[in-house]
């Protein structure tokens, strides 16, 4: 949070009471079942690294688009700036923090499916 503290806050107001953006561990198997034939589901714990601040902010911004909606009302110039303090910031908390504190684990799904005919 400390690290993302302002494009967070540049969220639409109304937007903050839902902050979770990812789907729960039924939503995208459910959504694949009309479509695909499930052949392996598996549930697996992954390490993200916050050592690096340009590929962190690069992956939460351009590659997973978890801050779409607040980036998305930017001006393109106010966008770059913010990417920019971003980085700036992250620099800053790997500074402060030692390595052992820049690690998350989240949960991740592993899911092997067939094309249903």
């Amino acid at each position: 949070m400390e690290w993302f503290e302002p494009v967070l806050k540049a969220r639409p107001s109304s937007a903050n009471a839902n902050m979770d953006t990812l789907p729960g561990p039924d939503t995208v198997p459910s959504v694949m079942k009309s479509q695909f034939e499930i052949l392996d589901l598996q549930y697996v714990d992954t390490e993200l690294y916050y050592s690096f601040p340009s590929l962190v902010v690069k992956a939460f911004v351009d590659v997973a688009n978890v801050f779409e909606e607040p980036m998305m009302s930017l001006p393109l110039r106010a966008r770059q700036e913010m990417i920019e303090q971003l980085i700036q910031r992250g620099e800053e908390i790997v500074k402060k923090y030692p390595p052992h504190k820049l690690i998350e684990r989240h949960p991740c799904q592993l899911i092997r499916a067939r094309v249903r005919k």
